[in-house]
């Protein structure tokens, strides 16, 4: 029954959690037969797709979920992801970065890198770019937006890779390529 679904809600949250998309994919298609206007169902299944690299599904349902929205969060929340889908889909690409003066400081966050660190919380500790309070995160932009060398830099790396130590005139770099 329709007031029967969030108990169903959350065990796909915890599939998500447990990096099983397959099976919280499966349980939110059968939620949606019970409640197919249920705004945050189509919004997780829009993250699934992105996950999967189905990303004309996850527009799709990007897009269901803003018209479903109760409220302004869902709302909010389901048009960045749906910005989202639409930057990687025109070819704009997202990286994080942390930008440090010396080569000796890059190689050193290169190692806590090497040895587990979290990428973000270096970047929040050691960037000295504004960004690096955000991360490092760089925001979706095109070829041209960014220092020649940055870019070059970023456009060697594969999805989800993290560069060596990259020179600019602005410092040293670490890279991370988001998509």
């Amino acid at each position: 029954a329709a007031e029967w679904t969030e108990p169903y809600k959350r065990l796909a949250l915890i599939h998500l959690e447990q990096d099983l998309p397959d099976s919280a994919f499966a349980v939110y298609q059968q939620v949606l037969k019970m409640t197919p206007g249920d705004a945050d169902i189509h919004n997780n299944l829009g993250f699934i797709y992105s996950l999967n690299g189905n990303l004309n599904e996850a527009k799709a349902a990007y897009t269901r979920a803003i018209d479903l929205s109760p409220n302004a969060e869902t709302l909010r929340d389901a048009q960045n992801n749906l910005r989202i889908i639409e930057s990687i889909q025109s070819g704009k690409i997202r990286a994080r970065h942390i930008l440090v003066k010396t080569e000796t400081e890059a190689q050193d966050v290169l190692q806590k890198l090497k040895g587990g660190g979290n990428f973000v919380d270096l970047a929040r500790q050691y960037s000295i770019d504004p960004s690096g309070q955000d991360g490092g995160a760089t925001g979706f932009f095109s070829p041209g937006d960014l220092h020649p060398d940055f870019e070059a830099a970023v456009m060697k790396l594969k999805p989800n890779e993290v560069s060596g130590v990259v020179q600019t005139p602005l410092g040293y770099h670490i890279i991370w390529r988001i998509n």
